[in-house]
This record gives structure tokens, sequence and C-alpha cells, in this order.
């Protein structure tokens, strides 16, 4: 749920999967690597995760899992959370980031199946061919009428 909120998607479908900003390029490792001006950041207003990219090895990754876990202990210290049952003894960064990469490894499967799945102009092309078959249907079975 936290997840999911911070990636402004609606749920770990493949559709909005591939709702998700693209890896980054080179030429972003590189700055944000360096810490140049402009290099994309992970904040909790703009949370990302590169999938395409080691989660625990690459430092932007690691980057962003600092802030998913403190983002979500500040969440659970102001009570947004307060309805669920969550023990104080799963509250700690360590647990939560225990928690969160069993997560990501999680998405990170169903989103390296994206490469195999139909894309949305697949999608809209066999949309597109069924409702010309139905017009064809339609128009022939007007013609006997």
């Amino acid at each position: 749920m936290h997840m999911i909120s911070l990636l402004r998607i609606k749920n770990l479908s493949p559709n909005q999967l591939r709702r998700l900003p693209p890896p980054l390029t080179d030429e972003e490792v590189e700055r944000f690597d360096n810490d140049d001006d402009g290099a994309v950041l992970c904040t909790p207003k703009n949370f990302r995760i590169d999938f395409s990219r080691s989660w625990k090895t690459f430092q932007f990754n690691q980057a962003s899992r600092d802030v998913f876990v403190a983002h979500f202990l500040k969440c659970v210290e102001d009570r947004f959370y307060e309805t669920f049952d969550l023990l104080p003894e799963y509250l700690t960064k360590e647990k939560v980031g225990i928690a969160l990469d069993a997560h990501v490894d999680y998405i990170r499967r169903g989103y390296k199946k994206l490469d195999k799945s139909p894309t949305r102009p697949r999608d809209a092309e066999l949309k597109a061919q069924a409702q010309n078959s139905r017009k064809d249907t339609v128009g022939y079975l007007s013609e006997l009428a």
C-alpha cells in the first residue's frame, strides 16, 4: 500500500507497472553518482525506483530504499497507519528494510515480465481488429435483412 502510493500507481498490475518512469539513462546515473546539479533525486513526492537495475547495489535504488524506509516510519509515527495492527518490534529501519527488499523483489518480477507481455499499442491494435470484425459482421447482417 505504501509503495503503491509513493509510486503513484493504483496497483501492481502490468498496466499500472507500465506507467512507471523509464529506467534512468546512463547520463542520469552519472549525474546522480556525481551529485551534479539537475540530478534525478528520489524524494517522497518524487519517488522512483529503477526496476531494471540492481536493487541491492545500484546507488540510486539504495537512496530510494532509504527514502522509503524513512517515509514509512514517519507515516507510522504520524499515525497514518493507526488502523493497522503494526507491532512495534517490526517498526525498525532494519525490519522495514527487510520487508521492503522482499516487496521490491516481487515487483521486479512483475516488471521484468512486461517485456514479454503485450504492449499497449499491440493491445490497442487487437481491440481495433475486434471492433472492425464486429462492424463487418453487423454490416453483413444488415445486408441480409
